[in-house]
């Protein structure tokens, strides 16, 4: 039996560009996750605390912003959001390689750049989980959602050891335009399609108390639901555990052991 992923993507024009965009997109960020820690640490010859500083600006973006902007998604054309989310990314990364081409590259640039990129990030994603169910028919979002999966899992599997090829051959902060192009071509998949089926937006002073409702609601249900508050400790707990980890381990790699990029990103990203 044929996979019913595959006829979609046949079939549907919109979501087959937002699928390729974001399948580009998904190596692109692996490029940049593994590129950028080594821009730090062989091009500024960063300690621990300045890489992790680096990668925390990348992250934080996701706790502070994640709920609020959901619900200001919502009830907006997402696909209004995405692309100047997406156009964002792809300028803020290209100011790396062209600050190092300059000469005016530094910690704190790359640390204000992972973290207005993280928050881009944040409104693309919120945006884009939304947006799939706009594009398809309820008969084809699980078919949607494997595909959207299928490309995200194969870019985690891969993407670390081509991201490392990459950086071997050209650099890591010229590889960072690899990112940069892959944005702009998630742009192109985005605006070759249809937008999406989008709610009315509230206006009305009830509906915005009714959001601000909901959204303490929500924050109360997290605290009070000993699953849901176990669930998400655990996920902070290991995520913040596996950066330490990884940031750790490719500084040792690359400064103390003078490992090659393509070797250290293969190891970093093993389990």
């Amino acid at each position: 039996m044929a996979d019913p992923s595959v006829g979609l993507l046949r079939r549907d024009r919109t979501f087959r560009g937002y699928w390729v965009g974001q399948s580009l997109s998904f190596v692109g960020t692996q490029v940049t996750a593994v590129a950028l820690p080594l821009v730090a640490a062989l091009m500024l010859s960063a300690g621990p605390g300045q890489v992790g500083a680096v990668a925390t600006a990348a992250m934080l973006p996701n706790l502070l912003f994640s709920l609020l902007v959901g619900h200001w998604v919502e009830g907006r054309e997402h696909r209004r959001i995405m692309i100047p989310a997406d156009i964002a990314r792809a300028v803020l990364l290209a100011v790396i390689p062209v600050a190092a081409l300059g000469g005016w590259l530094s910690i704190p640039l790359l640390v204000i750049v992972a973290f207005l990129t993280g928050v881009a990030g944040v409104f693309f994603e919120i945006a884009g989980f939304a947006y799939v169910p706009s594009v398809v028919d309820t008969n084809d979002l699980s078919a949607a959602n494997r595909a959207v999966q299928g490309s995200s899992t194969v870019a985690e599997v891969a993407g670390p050891g081509l991201a490392g090829l990459l950086v071997q051959a050209v650099g890591p902060a010229p590889a960072i335009v690899a990112d940069a192009l892959s944005y702009l071509a998630s742009v192109i998949g985005l605006m070759a399609g249809r937008p999406g089926r989008s709610a009315v937006a509230d206006t009305a002073g009830t509906a915005r108390a009714s959001r601000r409702a909901r959204l303490t609601k929500g924050l109360r249900l997290l605290i009070a639901n000993p699953y849901l508050r176990a669930l998400t400790l655990h996920a902070a707990i290991y995520n913040l555990a596996a950066q330490i980890f990884t940031i750790n381990l490719v500084l040792w790699m690359v400064q103390g052991r003078q490992v090659s990029p393509a070797v250290a990103s293969v190891q970093s990203s093993a389990p």
